[in-house]
């Protein structure tokens, strides 16, 4: 197996919100609102010589069912579950105990896998903030944040690593924070998949800078451990 561009952003949308079967299928969460990554995970499978369907999920309240707008697009392989396994990727199902990183597989290949790879997990678990002014990835994983924003170096972008607590899981959740002119340096080297978010950011990028702007200094040690 030759992990290439499409493995790479395969391998982006199974960790941020792909989950593992025991049996032999796995399935990568979608939103309706983004149907044109439903139609990129079903590509992808196929490039891969497999059948993808979807399942619509329910959301269950007081005995009525409640259509959402989640579809999981799945596909049955027993040897993709080896493979996905074989990179220790198997504890992505169990998402009270997973811990999840970027494969050492994509750190070990070209940069533009690694490149597909964070443009499938950004649009998992990536925003563009309500107003507009920032860019996010959002984990409860602290290593997978702390990876993302490592990986993010290799393209010039450094990323703040914040911690939040959410009171409704009772446990923190981890952003890696991407400031005005690194949003601009994000939409060049890396960008989004999906119509709908490439669409905020470009909106976000075409606002001007603040008066108060001033470029990254990389050489700066003060700059760095800011952004740390």
């Amino acid at each position: 197996i030759i992990i290439n561009e499409d493995w790479g952003r395969l391998l982006g949308y199974i960790i941020g919100d792909g989950h593992l079967s025991a049996k032999n299928h796995m399935g990568i969460s979608c939103s309706t609102d983004y149907p044109d990554i439903i139609e990129d995970v079903k590509r992808l499978y196929q490039a891969m010589s497999l059948h993808p369907f979807e399942v619509k999920k329910k959301s269950g309240h007081v005995n009525v069912l409640v259509i959402t707008k989640g579809v999981d697009v799945k596909a049955t392989s027993n040897h993709l579950l080896a493979f996905l396994r074989y990179l220790n990727i198997e504890s992505r199902s169990y998402m009270n105990t997973k811990n999840l990183c970027i494969p050492d597989i994509i750190w070990r290949s070209p940069r533009s896998v690694m490149r597909e790879f964070l443009c499938g997990l950004f649009e998992t678990d990536g925003t563009v903030s309500a107003g507009g002014s920032r860019l996010s990835f959002t984990t409860k994983c602290y290593r997978l944040a702390h990876d993302v924003q490592f990986a993010l170096l290799a393209f010039g972008i450094a990323g703040k690593l914040v911690a939040k607590w959410n009171k409704q899981y009772a446990k923190n959740y981890y952003t890696v924070m991407l400031c005005r002119e690194f949003c601009d340096i994000f939409a060049k080297e890396l960008g989004f998949i999906s119509a709908k978010k490439s669409a905020e950011l470009a909106a976000l990028i075409k606002k001007p800078h603040s008066n108060r702007y001033k470029p990254f200094d990389y050489l700066n040690p003060l700059a760095l451990r800011m952004a740390a």
